[in-house]
């Protein structure tokens, strides 16, 4: 005759998960409970209230006579608003563990812009925003805020931040942000080339890649940013068109080694005259088309192709190796 285990030590629940956002599928395991009785379970608001209704899927804990444990499911309801809640577990003793909405981790957060808020076409005009850490924790990895146009469709705000990047028009990368520290970021348009009226303008924290950028956070819905600028009659700067193709790859160096690097801002001079500019890709590998022959009758010197890149307060200026000078650009086709 084979005996069933007997029940050691206290009793005792397990959340799996222990933390999330609302919604969150949550498994109750229990362990060391006298199998003849259901434990009773209850979940908890942060004042350690009884949530009225009850989550309908947290039923009683049918505890096993085999290994004096139980398990069961439920999920936190979609209209839990974050702090510590509770689980609650009732047999012969009272065992409380905490689930935490959200989950600790960085939460960047973008706002409010400031701008001018007119500008003439043709004309420069400057943005800034504030970045904020408002999270538990440090976001330590480099992420990108983006400033866009009028994009369409135009984008909700309490959804998350990802916009197409036919859109953008500046990005800038910030290196860390420590919890609750902010950094000010700033996008500067040499000439303002949009329709007259009123112009959407979107920055977005964490912007690539998409759908969430490269921070887990424990918002992901408060990363975007926006105003509108009223745009006046004035003489647009038009790009000259061509035949010419032009791909390359933006790069940083580290001693003696050359890194990719996406999302750098690209941009093209025919002698003293701006032709294009463009953003490397998340491969970091840039395209421009309709580029315009040199002018070698001109005898001017063209300037290189380059890059810019904001990381903090460090500009970091690179140039294409090797054959970089526009004028030599006889071939169109990949030039890294």
């Amino acid at each position: 005759m084979s005996a069933h285990p007997v029940a050691r030590g206290p009793s005792s629940i397990q959340l799996l998960p222990s933390c999330g956002p609302a919604g969150t599928p949550v498994q109750v395991l229990g362990f060391n409970w006298r199998h003849n009785d259901p434990v009773t379970l209850s979940w908890l608001d942060p004042t350690g209230t009884a949530v009225s209704p009850q989550p309908t899927d947290l039923g009683d804990g049918d505890v096993s006579n085999q290994t004096y444990g139980f398990s069961t499911d439920f999920t936190v309801p979609l209209d839990s608003s974050n702090g510590t809640y509770t689980v609650r577990a009732v047999q012969d003793t009272v065992v409380n563990i905490p689930f935490k909405i959200p989950c600790d981790g960085p939460d960047l957060a973008a706002g409010p812009i400031v701008s001018s808020p007119s500008v003439t076409q043709g004309a420069p005009i400057t943005f800034t925003v504030d970045i904020t850490n408002t999270g538990s924790m440090s976001a330590n990895d480099l992420f990108y805020v983006s400033l866009y146009f009028d994009p369409t469709p135009s984008p909700v705000l309490t959804s998350t931040g990802h916009i197409s990047s036919t859109f953008r028009q500046d990005v800038v990368a910030v290196n860390r942000l420590n919890a609750g520290a902010s950094t000010t970021v700033t996008f500067t348009v040499e000439s303002l080339n949009e329709a007259v009226g009123t112009l959407p303008v979107y920055i977005v924290a964490d912007s690539d890649p998409g759908p969430q950028g490269v921070i887990s956070e424990m918002n992901e819905l408060n990363n975007v940013a926006t105003t509108q600028v009223t745009v006046q009659a004035g003489s647009p700067l038009s790009p000259p068109t061509g035949t010419i193709t032009l791909t390359g790859q933006t790069r940083v160096q580290s001693g003696s080694n050359y890194f990719l690097q996406p999302y750098v801002q690209v941009t093209v001079f025919g002698g003293s005259d701006w032709l294009a500019t463009t953003f490397s890709d998340g491969s970091g590998t840039y395209h421009f088309d309709e580029l315009l022959h040199c002018r070698r009758a001109t005898r001017t010197r063209s300037k290189p192709v380059s890059c810019r890149m904001d990381i903090l307060l460090d500009l970091i200026t690179g140039r294409r190796r090797g054959d970089d000078r526009w004028r030599n650009v006889r071939d169109p086709g990949s030039h890294t």
